[in-house]
């Protein structure tokens, strides 16, 4: 299909909102830096070993307060307060930790598979997918569930040295990188759009509503405006849509929404779903929200869905917490009734 834009000619325009991206094309045998990424790595594992070190040391101090000679047990009730927050700062600080060991080993991909699953996103949006949510970020809690329908394929951030986790990132040149999106789009068994705002991702949404039929395209919404702007661009295409459509007060992370769309185009919301007594994955509850909540698109590609493992603790937890409840109103009422 013929592609009915101008091409770009520079990064700047894939992403207008993209201030630093390079001017040089990046293609796919970009590689990391080493030095750059060696010297995050060990940051990160610096302090890691760091706040292990206080941890241990003002908890050793907080403990052996009883032994302290009395004009110096106040260094023993401040050890207690340094110790907690040593061990949250240890926690969060290894997450990280390991977040950068993943990033190293990331390989970005030369070619798509089959049968994968495009996610198309504004770079900027990067930032906010990639916090940790848990022992992963966003985006891989999101992808893992959508991995189930294929792999998932980004286009990588011009200029990177290291891609974010979550979907294989493809590179190419800003001359390319049109021609690139529109034979992804015909491949691809489903692609998932982001909410943006930037030139580039508007018009990935334009072709997106083109080439693909309603049931291979599911928009994630993490802003409302951003919502109307992409709705927008399909109205452009198909007049009969609405522009706006309502999310409700839920929200999984960043994503405050889920649309679909029916054989006309016109969007539809999917109900973000809760738990439900689910385990969690990685330390989240965000892979299950996200898979109970993406069954329909599931059911529409007519791909196996399989429910998310149950947290027994939790379910007795709860039996047990709703039967203490219910002992003095199943007292109150069987004395009633025997008087």
């Amino acid at each position: 299909m013929a592609i009915d834009a101008p091409r770009t000619t520079s990064s700047a325009n894939r992403e207008g909102d993209v201030k630093d991206a390079l001017s040089a094309p990046a293609t796919d045998e970009s590689v990391p830096v080493p030095d750059d990424v060696a010297r995050a790595f060990v940051r990160r594992a610096t302090a890691t070993v760091w706040w292990g070190v206080v941890f241990v040391v003002t908890g050793v101090i907080a403990y052996c307060g009883r032994w302290i000679p009395e004009p110096w047990v106040w260094v023993s009730i401040v050890s207690i307060p340094l110790t907690i927050f040593a061990f949250f700062k240890l926690l969060a600080t290894n997450a990280r930790f390991h977040r950068d060991a993943r990033r190293i080993s990331a390989v970005p991909l030369k070619a798509a598979p089959e049968a994968h699953v495009l996610y198309l996103r504004s770079f900027t949006d990067d930032e906010a997918a990639s916090r940790l949510r848990g022992e992963r970020t966003e985006e891989e809690h999101l992808t893992a569930v959508l991995s189930r329908i294929g792999p998932v394929v980004a286009i990588g951030r011009p200029g990177e040295y290291r891609p974010e986790l979550g979907a294989g990132r493809m590179y190419t040149s800003d001359q390319e990188w049109q021609s690139m999106v529109e034979g992804q789009l015909h491949a691809a068994r489903l692609v998932v759009v982001r909410t943006g705002s930037s030139s580039g991702l508007l018009w990935e949404i334009e072709r997106a509503v083109r080439v693909v039929s309603p049931e291979r395209l599911v928009i994630v919404v993490d802003n409302a405006k951003e919502m109307r702007e992409c709705l927008a661009q399909i109205h452009k295409v198909h007049a009969h849509v609405r522009s706006s459509v309502w999310l409700g007060w839920r929200s999984i992370g960043s994503v405050r929404g889920v649309l679909v769309f029916d054989d006309r185009w016109q969007a539809s919301r999917l109900k973000l779903r809760r738990s439900a007594f689910s385990k969690r994955q990685a330390g989240s509850v965000m892979e299950p929200r996200f898979s109970r909540t993406l069954r329909p698109v599931f059911e529409r590609l007519h791909v196996p869905w399989s429910r998310p493992p149950r947290d027994w603790a939790k379910v007795v937890a709860a039996l047990c917490f709703g039967g203490i409840l219910a002992v003095p109103v199943v007292a109150g009422f069987v004395a009633g009734f025997l008087k």
